[in-house]
């Protein structure tokens, strides 16, 4: 995926302008040298005009190609950045759920971010550092020719230099590692801890849940302390040796010269050249440190995109119709946490839903009925076989056609920052005229009358809009059944109902019965009393069974005392 969103870089400019601006650079210790050994002593100022003239002339070239270059690496890390962090969010968003539920949300978080730091990767930034390592051999070369024997302070200590940041760097490595680990635990905390406000208050486990975020963050802290501690001494360290260097090749330089070895103009050209080394092999140092750290996060950014890898869906004009049929083909659903007790949920059932019915689902517990409701709406896949939706594999089939012709109507609510009409029309993907028709079904245009502004209330999302939770619940059924969906799952969306929600709710599905195939799953007997079958999970196997006329019967009269 990181790979993908890197575009092709210009290599062949950054490495010409690299290397001319590597060349640039040695100007100045040659002038020193041919001035302090040359035009000085032999008193030319006519020559020594014309040399000013042309180390001015290379000194602004370099200038312009550093200013050239630093535009480049800008335009391309910015874009790089721009389109990794896309291709990451649109795969996130597109691929499977099941296996993204596995990763908490800081951790998503944490890896987001990550993407900030493919910055360097993606800009170009490697190929540059690569290139300026010319510039080391270059000089010690140079010292070599016009120094002799100083060329060995240099070569030694560089060496020793390297050795010492390989080690340092890899302990760093390691430590940042920790870090990273710890922040995203710390994250995930901190998000389920502010999602939870309500629950946290309400059992007056404050101090608790403080104490608990407290030990992450110390943890946390540690962490950042230990990075700290590291990256100062790798500073401190750089800096130690190039003034141990520099202080190097001053005092044997200058034993060189009175010796009468080397020339005033040399010794000064070799102090230039050797400072002139360390950049290069310092900025290549820390390339390699953060090398390692992008080949673990690449790792981890792409290990959460693979384990959502989305399904090819068929082109739109390839989809089916929305004629409401729905059925099963050899499907085979595990539990959740399979064990040797409960091998199998669902073992390879093959059924047709009947269709424009209503039909009860029962016999598990509400945890492993979730699991089902996720595999029929799509949100899960199966182990195998498939959910047939107008014939097609419910997989197989685009978001913007599946969330149209079936409506996944569950328990827990989800509201979205915006007006209670963005909510209902999914930011303007549904048609006004469908969400006023829903709105009036589920008598929601009545209680939303009574707000000041109506349909155009915000809501923050949060659990703490200006709605009761009876509403907040009608609001999330109008949000799906908006589209007028021929196929609804319903996974005891009735829980938490006032009376009037609940009337509202019930008279919606009695009137559905006959316009849409209904799968139902909950404890209110009234609400099931409206199906025309029941399945019943046993042992994997799902037996079905018409209802008996009694039972519509009952439901009738309750309908009409509760209408």
């Amino acid at each position: 995926m990181i790979q993908q969103a890197r575009a092709e870089i210009p290599r062949l400019p950054l490495i010409a302008a690299t290397i001319s601006i590597v060349i640039f650079e040695l100007i100045i210790p040659l002038t020193v040298q041919q001035v302090y050994d040359r035009f000085i002593p032999n008193q030319s100022l006519s020559s020594l005009n014309v040399l000013v003239a042309i180390a001015l002339l290379c000194l602004c070239a370099e200038a312009f190609l550093r200013w050239a270059r630093s535009v480049l690496l800008g335009l391309q890390g910015a874009s790089f950045a721009h389109r990794a962090g896309c291709q990451v969010m649109g795969s996130l968003l597109s691929g499977r759920i099941e296996t993204a539920q596995k990763q908490g949300v800081g951790g998503k978080l944490a890896l987001l971010n990550l993407v900030r730091s493919y910055r360097e990767e993606g800009s170009g930034q490697r190929i540059i550092v690569l290139a300026e390592i010319v510039i080391i051999p270059l000089t010690l070369g140079l010292i070599a020719m016009i120094a002799g024997r100083l060329v060995l302070v240099p070569l030694g200590l560089i060496l020793l230099f390297v050795i010492y940041t390989l080690i340092a760097g890899s302990a760093l490595f390691d430590a940042k590692q920790r870090r990273q680990s710890s922040d995203a635990s710390r994250i995930d905390l901190m998000v389920e801890i502010l999602g939870a406000t309500q629950t946290i208050k309400a059992l007056s486990v404050e101090r608790n849940m403080v104490g608990l975020y407290e030990q992450k963050k110390y943890a946390s802290s540690l962490d950042h302390l230990e990075v700290s501690r590291r990256q100062t001494f790798l500073f401190d360290l750089t800096n130690s040796f190039s003034t141990l260097l520099i202080f190097s090749v001053i005092l044997f330089g200058a034993y060189l010269t009175v010796e009468g070895n080397i020339t005033v103009g040399a010794m000064i050209a070799s102090i230039i050249l050797s400072g002139r080394a360390m950049p290069p092999l310092q900025k290549a140092l820390g390339m390699l440190n953060r090398r390692q750290e992008h080949q673990v996060e690449a790792k981890q950014v792409e290990a959460l995109l693979s384990v959502v890898p989305a399904t090819n869906a068929l082109p739109r004009d390839e989809c089916p119709e929305n004629m409401g049929l729905f059925a099963l083909s050899a499907l085979t659903l595990h539990h959740e946490h399979q064990t040797a007790d409960h091998p199998l949920l669902i073992d390879s059932a093959t059924l047709d839903f009947p269709r424009f019915e209503m039909s009860v689902l029962q016999g598990a517990p509400h945890g492993a009925l979730t699991r089902v409701f996720r595999a029929f709406s799509g949100l899960h896949s199966a182990d195998s076989g498939a959910v047939l939706l107008n014939g097609q594999p419910i997989t197989t089939l685009p978001e913007s056609v599946r969330t149209r012709q079936v409506a996944y109507l569950k328990s827990d609510t989800t509201l979205y920052r915006g007006t209670i009409m963005d909510n209902l029309s999914r930011f303007g993907m549904i048609p006004t005229s469908d969400v006023l028709f829903i709105a009036k079904q589920l008598r929601l245009d009545e209680d939303l009358s009574v707000l000041s502004r109506g349909f155009d209330t915000f809501l923050r999302g949060d659990g703490g809009d200006p709605v009761p939770p009876g509403m907040r619940q009608r609001l999330a059924l109008a949000r799906a059944l908006a589209p007028r969906p021929k196929v609804i799952l319903f996974n005891h969306a009735d829980t938490g109902l006032d009376r009037r929600s609940y009337t509202a709710l019930f008279e919606l599905f009695a009137r559905l019965r006959g316009h849409a195939t209904v799968v139902l799953a909950s404890n209110d007997n009234t609400l099931c009393g409206l199906a025309q079958h029941r399945y019943t999970l046993d042992a994997g196997h799902l037996r079905a069974e018409r209802m008996q006329e009694t039972q519509k019967l009952a439901v009738t009269s309750y309908r009409e005392l509760r209408v």
